[in-house]
């Protein structure tokens, strides 16, 4: 089975999900690979890769938050980020 989640893996698709399932947990990296019985190095590599992400989105969502604006002009920081 492909993995169109990771381009070049060599992990299947139900393991690179069930890894992306312990992050989402909140587990050590070192004790996903207990769980999952892959290499220490692939899954702490699957880790960087959604921190990365997670990294990305984060910076971009903030950048459009400060670039909307009401029709007045007004920035909506206000209504995202304070209540």
């Amino acid at each position: 089975m492909k993995n169109r989640y990771s381009k070049g893996a060599h992990v299947s698709k139900a393991r690179f999900l069930e890894v992306i399932r312990f992050f989402a947990a909140d587990l050590p990296a070192l004790t996903a690979t207990e769980l999952s019985g892959l290499n220490y190095r692939t899954v702490h590599r699957i880790y960087s890769l959604m921190r990365e992400r997670l990294v990305e989105l984060t910076l971009e969502e903030m950048y459009q938050a400060r670039i909307d604006t009401d029709p007045q002009g007004i920035l909506s920081l206000k209504q995202r980020y304070l209540y």
